[in-house]
């Protein structure tokens, strides 16, 4: 299970961790010892999102300091 304090890092951080742009359409959903769910306004964002995935899975690791997911899992909301 997940540090609690480096859950709400996570979250409080998000902007900082993606930049405004992107946390304007993507937000996190849940982190775990496997996975940083994310979910997103519009497929175009999904695209964007696994292409920066593995940057993004390092981000969130120093950004919100906790050990690093192992993969992304993307959710397009509907």
């Amino acid at each position: 299970m997940r540090d609690s304090r480096g859950l709400g890092r996570l979250f409080s951080r998000w902007e900082e961790i993606v930049g405004p742009a992107m946390a304007g359409h993507v937000q996190p959903v849940r982190l775990d010892e496997e996975a940083l769910v994310v979910s997103v306004d519009h497929p175009a964002w999904a695209t964007q999102v696994r292409y920066l995935g593995d940057e993004l899975l390092d981000r969130v690791a120093e950004k919100a300091g906790v050990e690093r997911p192992g993969r992304l899992d993307v959710r397009v909301r509907r």
